[in-house]
């Protein structure tokens, strides 16, 4: 939304952004954001230290508060609050934090609280798992210390149950980052559940409104539309969802004879005349071209919208419409939403693509299980910070790995910054930082370390290990 937000400034002012804005304004708002953000953690505060500076200032300066500046308002509201925090402790030592993190840590500090900074010593450990932290490391295979590289994540799921229920307890064993993959397998053998989210791309519902905006294109993709037909909950009803999809197999076009012949033959067989006219017009309207060349109008995407939200409105449980049906409504209000700021007439098809997988990678998971006592979650390897029986580190790919931010400042900003008080942190120091908290889960696992990384995650796609193997 805040990116949406800047998009008219972007278009409309001259700047180093001004090319890439012309192409991708979304993605230059987005990077033009998450610039002036980073900035503003380290303590700048808009100096025209530099043209590029001065021109990031002006056109962020309308943008909605982002985490900085909450975070500003929260140190500066703690000044005046009563703290009720006695004690707090540091992991990490203080000076590697965010200037705008320290800033907090002084209000607490000056309001009563007692910072404690303390390390996280290693534990006592055996075999594989203790001499892999030495210089000279030739593994045994003892079982102490394993790397799980299955084909799929449903087999690494598999084994990785299979032997929770070989320990003789539980207690003090640690899962990183689960899954519903993971969640699964652990109900399927008994055991504690994590609690961990479907992803919102899994969720059926959040898939209705991009193939419904696909639909629009002129000519629509046929085997979108059999997307469409074929989700669990749809618009169309499942009688004609099956005759459609039947004349689709026979001859792959909407709007074809079959397509037409299909769809009068389902109509025909609906009696009353009011649920007859009302699905016609939905159907109608789902698989019409609203699309102008390459272009796809703002209009066209509102109404679609709007079709939706009147469908949804009707078709979910009134008591209890659980988190998939909020999650689908909170996606159209979005998508309104922005499309509305952005201030566009019409987007083209990268744009609503970005759009909307922003808005769901946005918004959340829903539980497969419910969390269950008896086994440890934490969701990155930094969380572990005290002895541990048994870790298994299940998100140990590439993907979960933070990426270091290189800041896009010649030396004469940074040297102009310093001399401002801002002061950003080498790349490599960060990368160095990063890779003592991945250690961790090595440093704190007592009797195994199982590293669980499968060739090919829920997508089909390969997954790489960890950078920390």
């Amino acid at each position: 939304v805040r990116a949406a937000e800047l998009v008219p400034h972007i278009r409309s002012m001259s700047g180093f952004w001004s090319a890439s804005a012309q192409v991708d304004p979304f993605g230059t708002a987005k990077r033009v954001l998450a610039w002036r953000d980073l900035l503003w953690m380290h303590g700048w505060r808009c100096q025209p230290v530099s043209i590029r500076l001065a021109q990031l200032a002006k056109v962020t300066d309308p943008a909605s508060p982002g985490f900085p500046d909450r975070l500003q308002m929260v140190a500066e509201a703690m000044l005046d609050a009563g703290n009720a925090v006695s004690h707090l402790t540091l992991l990490e030592p203080r000076d590697r934090l965010y200037p705008l993190w320290q800033r907090v840590l002084n209000s607490l500090e000056s309001t009563g609280t007692t910072i404690i900074a303390k390390q996280v010593n290693p534990v006592a450990s055996r075999g594989d798992l203790a001499a892999c932290k030495k210089a000279l490391f030739k593994p045994k295979g003892d079982g102490s210390l394993q790397f799980l590289r299955p084909g799929t994540s449903g087999t690494a799921a598999h084994e990785v149950a299979a032997w929770l229920t070989t320990l003789k307890s539980l207690e003090r064993t640690v899962i990183i980052g689960p899954d519903s993959v993971l969640d699964r397998a652990l109900h399927l053998f008994d055991l504690p559940t994590t609690g961990a989210g479907i992803p919102a791309f899994d969720n059926g519902l959040l898939q209705i409104l991009p193939l419904t905006l696909a639909m629009g294109w002129d000519p629509p993709d046929p085997q979108r539309a059999l997307e469409l037909l074929m989700l669990p909950t749809s618009p169309i009803p499942r009688g004609i969802a099956r005759r459609l999809s039947a004349a689709l197999q026979e001859y792959p076009a909407v709007g074809s004879d079959a397509w037409n012949t299909a769809l009068k033959e389902a109509f025909d067989g609906i009696d009353e005349e009011t649920t007859r006219n009302r699905l016609n017009k939905r159907i109608t309207t789902m698989f019409s071209a609203g699309s102008v060349g390459s272009r796809y109008p703002v209009t066209e995407i509102k109404s679609r919208i709007d079709l939706l939200r009147s469908w949804a409105k009707g078709r979910m449980p009134k008591e209890d419409p659980g988190m998939e049906w909020h999650a689908f409504l909170a996606q159209l209000e979005n998508c309104q939403r922005i499309v509305e700021l952005s201030g566009l007439r019409q987007f083209t098809a990268p744009q609503i693509r970005r759009m909307l997988y922003d808005i769901a990678e946005e918004s959340g998971s829903t539980s497969l299980y419910e969390a269950q006592a008896g086994v440890g979650i934490v969701g990155s390897p930094e969380c572990i910070t005290g002895k541990a029986e048994h870790v298994i580190w299940w998100s140990f790919n590439q993907n979960t790995a933070p990426g270091i931010t290189v800041d896009q400042l010649t030396l004469q900003e940074r040297e102009d910054l310093k001399a401002e008080g801002v002061f950003l942190p080498d790349p490599g120091d960060e990368a160095l930082w990063a890779a003592e908290r991945w250690r961790r889960p090595v440093s704190c696992a007592a009797s195994s370390l199982i590293l669980v990384c499968a060739r090919h995650g829920v997508d089909g796609e390969p997954q790489y290990p960890h950078p920390l193997w």
